[in-house]
């Protein structure tokens, strides 16, 4: 195409619309901000549903790839259709799984239902299944959409410094970046900042036994 061929066209400028939140809400109907305890419980329990119907279908397909039941061309093809049979289930669960997330992604917004208690006993549940802290998670990630972009605020880009924390700077003598050398009160913050987490739940149980 020649130059003389081509069009330009000429963008106008992007005006960024002035609408108070209160006014995006209130077009919202109200029948979108009721929290039923028994619609997402049951949007959780279909979800697990599914994946053991996919973990039962994909075991009785298991014991199907054998010799005396079904014949393949090459003894190679065998180990193939394994992996490709739970691949594919490790896809589909995946889906579901994902979905199961969403559930515990919105009780950390208080979203399940009406009782905060009831959103938190499941949101750490699900949450703990799926091997992700939550009440760390939940109350960083407030913060997150309270500051969503934000350069130096948002949780989700920008870590605390050590002057942030209110500690003092980093001791070459008493310990490094990579961790090699940690002392006792370092060990001891990171425990507490792990102790929320499911391992961390698993492994601070043990050490009553």
């Amino acid at each position: 195409m020649s130059p003389k061929d081509s069009t330009v066209v000429e963008q106008g400028a992007f005006v960024v619309p002035d609408i108070p939140i209160k006014e995006l809400l209130d077009a919202i109907p109200a029948h979108c901000f009721k929290r039923s305890a028994i619609r997402s419980g049951a949007y959780a329990l279909w979800d697990f549903f599914v994946i053991g119907v996919i973990y039962k279908t994909a075991t009785f397909l298991d014991t199907q790839i054998d010799p005396s039941i079904i014949a393949l061309p090459h003894p190679a093809l065998y180990p193939f259709a394994r992996f490709a049979l739970w691949s594919l289930y490790g896809f589909f669960t995946g889906l579901f799984a994902t979905g199961l997330w969403v559930v515990a992604h919105e009780c950390g917004h208080q979203a399940f239902s009406e009782s905060k208690f009831i959103n938190n006993t499941v949101g750490w549940i699900l949450h703990s299944a799926l091997g992700v802290p939550y009440h760390s998670w939940r109350i960083t990630h407030a913060k997150h959409h309270a500051s969503t972009g934000h350069l130096t605020q948002d949780q989700v880009f920008v870590p605390s410094t050590r002057s942030d924390l209110g500690l003092p700077p980093l001791d070459p003598k008493r310990e490094d970046r990579l961790g090699a050398r940690v002392t006792e009160e370092v060990k001891k913050e990171l425990w507490e900042a792990l102790g929320d987490s499911p391992i961390g739940a698993v492994i601070g149980s043990a050490t009553y036994l």
